[in-house]
């Protein structure tokens, strides 16, 4: 799991329930005697799910090299007053792209 699956929010709480949920997931996936013997769970708020900003954490990704094959998203549900959900997704878009040529 911690080589495939990873996630960011923006709310340290959805970041925990992920956590808590792919753990759960993995745990039903085992017998008792698998858990008992074998089970060695690592923190996946280190490394797999972050508590960022989707693009601070894309721009991290860049600089390490990291690469995806797939990456599924949904928009803020709480976008920041005054600001057109527009005009904000095309600010970071482009903030993304300027600071990520310099990685390619």
């Amino acid at each position: 799991m911690e080589d495939n699956i990873f996630g960011v929010d923006l709310k340290k709480t959805a970041t925990l329930v992920s956590v808590f949920s792919l753990t759960t997931a993995l745990l039903d996936k085992l017998t008792p005697q698998e858990i008992w013997n074998n089970l060695e769970l690592k923190d996946l708020s280190q490394k797999n799910i972050q508590n960022k900003d989707f693009f601070d954490w894309c721009n991290d990704a860049v600089k390490q090299s990291m690469r995806f094959n797939l990456v599924i998203g949904n928009p803020p549900f709480n976008p920041i007053k005054g600001i057109s959900k527009k005009v904000r997704f095309q600010t970071k878009i482009r903030t993304f792209k300027d600071k990520t040529k310099s990685y390619s």
